[in-house]
């Protein structure tokens, strides 16, 4: 049977086992379940040309795993979405911070009065991901996604409830993605802490400002400028290992491994992007970083290098090498032209950070996890270091010419950790590789907020612009850059 045949079968389905048993003459139990004979002989009778094979077939390519079979493989029943009263046994637990919910253009005044509502349904319901919250959405027209602080309501007391949409094909039960469903009247206006704080129109996040309290309240626009949503700055034209992007004192954008690893792009204000400069044979770039005279100071993790660019000739030459560097990573610099540098071992889980001063290299911290993203906060007392794939954040107080003090600053349950810069008022925007986010973390590590990227695996980024509020990202499974404003300017911006 072609797609177009078991949408329609997957359609009437939905509507049966959710809303109107009764269209074909069956009775659901307590619980929603329906023998399969039963259900196939009552589909053919109203003129559904269904067969357990079918069925079997439906449940397994169903996109968001609507249906379930039970694990004796003789009863069927929707996974979640009932008008209809059933229990389906859904069981509490914690949500991760962020869900999503998709609907369309023409709910959103009313949720903006009212909140997001159950409406005829048990539950609210919230997809893991922007991307299957789109999907429901585009169901019934215009699509939006909305943005839900997930975590943050279910720490404040509200119940979140798991459905694990299990199925069974020929004898096999497969474990399915899980659906949080929220039960309670409604979502947002929720006094003095709303919690649905963004929604996603288009291309555009808009605050939903006309709730009582909104998390964030100048968090999408400020003078009629849409902030913090991600849109593509360039074309794809970078490697996979696209890194490093710094802004030079002329206020261009540099980037590494444009078109061939071990070169360097340079991006001009409208995108367009030409190589600047090729680095020496089996050397390999993953961090930019300017002095004081201007000139380019470049990580070399595939030559355990540190390498220096010259900004009239764009000749490159050793800046450091030692042998204690394992692969050079990320760099922040200080006054005086101080580096900081984190030194990953990604095989082995561990690194280090090096300090380095002219050509003086001293390790200042080690027996870390994968150390990779790293930066100064604004009076450059702190310097935070992530572990990658431990998903830590920590903060070491900078004293004299080594670091005291070290702290766990944030950590995540998933995904992982990569570059990492402040802005002027010392929150610290984060990229989430694999997630497809920033966060946005105050100085005392607390979220303010989670800015959604088109790309999965952002590898870096860097505050430009003409005012410093133009964020730039590394796209890696993209081979592009990215691009978001924002309200505060980066750190080096007066």
């Amino acid at each position: 049977m072609d797609q177009k045949r078991l949408t329609e079968l997957s359609k009437f389905l939905s509507f049966v086992l959710r809303h109107e048993p009764e269209a074909i003459g069956v009775v659901l139990d307590a619980n929603g379940w329906i023998e399969i004979d039963g259900l196939v002989g009552a589909c053919r009778a109203h003129g559904k040309l269904l067969s357990r094979e079918l069925l079997e077939t439906i449940v397994a390519t169903s996109p968001k795993q609507r249906f379930a079979i039970s694990e004796d493989g003789q009863r069927v029943r929707a996974s979640q979405g009932h008008s209809i009263e059933v229990d389906l046994a859904y069981h509490p637990a914690p949500p991760p911070e962020t869900l999503f919910h998709g609907t369309i253009f023409a709910s959103l005044p009313a949720i903006r009065t009212a909140g997001l509502k159950k409406m005829e349904r048990h539950h609210v319901h919230l997809s893991p991901d922007a991307v299957t919250a789109r999907i429901v959405g585009m169901r019934r027209g215009k699509p939006v996604v909305l943005q839900i602080a997930a975590g943050r309501m279910h720490r404040d007391g509200h119940d979140f409830y798991l459905s694990a949409n299990e199925h069974r094909s020929a004898a096999r039960i497969r474990r399915e993605r899980e659906v949080f469903a929220l039960k309670f009247e409604s979502l947002g206006c929720l006094g003095e802490s709303a919690h649905l704080d963004l929604f996603r129109a288009a291309s555009a996040w808009l605050c939903l400002s006309t709730f009582a309290a909104c998390a964030h309240p100048s968090a999408t626009t400020t003078h009629g400028e849409t902030l913090f949503v991600a849109h593509d700055f360039t074309a794809p034209r970078f490697t996979s290992d696209i890194e490093g992007p710094e802004i030079d004192a002329h206020g261009n954008l540099l980037v590494t491994n444009f078109e061939q690893n071990g070169t360097i792009g340079l991006v001009s204000e409208s995108g367009a992007c030409e190589r600047y400069v090729t680095l020496p044979s089996g050397s390999s770039a993953s961090s930019i970083k300017f002095d004081s005279r201007g000139r380019m100071l470049v990580a070399d993790y595939a030559g355990h290098n540190i390498l220096a660019v010259d900004a009239s000739t764009r000749a490159v030459v050793t800046y450091v090498h030692s042998t204690l560097f394992n692969q050079p990573n990320d760099m922040v610099i200080a006054r005086q032209d101080v580096l900081y540098l984190s030194d990953p071992n990604f095989k082995a889980g561990t690194g280090q950070v090096f300090r380095v001063e002219h050509d003086q290299v001293t390790r200042v911290a080690e027996n870390m996890g994968t150390t990779n993203g790293i930066e100064l906060s604004p009076d450059e007392r702190t310097l935070y270091v992530n572990e990658s794939a431990q998903r830590r954040i920590w903060a070491f107080t900078v004293e004299g010419k080594g670091l005291v003090n070290q702290r766990l600053f944030a950590a995540f349950p998933d995904h992982g950790l990569d570059g990492m810069r402040c802005d002027r008022a010392g929150n610290l925007y984060v990229t989430r590789y694999g997630k497809g986010t920033v966060v946005v973390l105050s100085p005392d590590g607390k979220l303010i907020r989670e800015i959604m990227l088109r790309s999965k695996a952002p590898s870096n980024l860097v505050f430009g612009g003409r005012d410093g509020r133009t964020v730039f990202v590394t796209a890696q499974d993209r081979k592009l850059v990215e691009t978001f404003r924002v309200d505060v300017p980066g750190k080096r911006y007066r």
